[in-house]
C-alpha cells in the first residue's frame, strides 16, 4: 500500500477533525479555545508550528507526544535547532532524541513520566522541574518513577524546596 505524503495526511486528518467538529455542533470560533485549553501557554507556539492546515495533527496526537512537544518548547529557544521545519522535526524524530536535543539529556523515565499526565499541557516550569528532578538520580527520582499518577503541583513544590 502506498503511503500518502504528509501534506495529504494533514489534509485528510483536518477533514476528519473538521467533520467531527461540525457534527458535534462546535464552530470554527471554538477551535482556538480548544487549542488554548489543550496547549495552555504553548498554544501560540503550537499554532505557529502546525499552522491552520495541520493543527489537527497536533490535536489528535497522543497526550504523551504533546507533552514531549510541550517539554521541548519549554526550553530556551537558543537550545533548539535552527533553520529546520519544526513540525517535521517534532513529529518525525524519536521522542528521546527530541528531548535530548532540547535539554541536553533525556533522563531515564522522562517519557514514561510524561505519559502519566493528563491531556492538557503543564507549565514550562513543570517540564523543566521534571527534567531536573529525573536527572538527579535520588529518592525523588525513584518516587517519580514509581508514581502511578503525577501531580504537577507536588512536583513543583518538591522540586522547588530542594532546588
Amino acid at each position: 500500500m502506498e503511503t500518502l505524503p504528509s501534506f495529504f495526511k494533514c489534509q485528510i486528518s483536518s477533514y476528519m477533525v473538521s467533520k467531527a467538529i461540525i457534527n458535534s455542533g462546535l464552530t470554527t470560533e471554538t477551535i482556538p479555545d480548544l487549542l488554548k485549553h489543550v496547549a495552555g501557554e504553548f498554544s501560540s507556539s503550537i499554532f505557529e508550528i502546525w499552522g491552520e492546515n495541520c493543527i489537527s495533527e497536533y490535536m489528535t496526537a497522543s497526550a504523551t507526544h504533546r507533552h514531549v512537544w510541550h517539554a521541548v518548547l519549554s526550553v530556551t529557544a537558543s537550545r533548539l535547532p535552527l533553520g529546520i521545519d519544526m513540525r517535521n522535526w517534532l513529529t518525525k524524530s524519536r521522542r528521546k532524541e527530541v528531548l535530548r536535543v532540547a535539554f541536553g539529556t533525556c533522563p531515564p523515565g522522562m517519557i514514561r513520566l510524561l505519559s502519566k499526565l493528563g491531556p492538557c499541557a503543564e507549565t514550562p516550569e513543570f517540564y523543566n522541574a521534571v527534567h531536573a528532578a529525573l536527572s538527579r538520580g535520588d529518592t525523588l527520582t525513584q518516587t517519580l518513577h514509581h508514581a502511578k499518577k503525577i501531580d504537577a503541583r507536588a512536583v513543583l513544590l518538591i522540586y522547588g524546596s530542594i532546588n
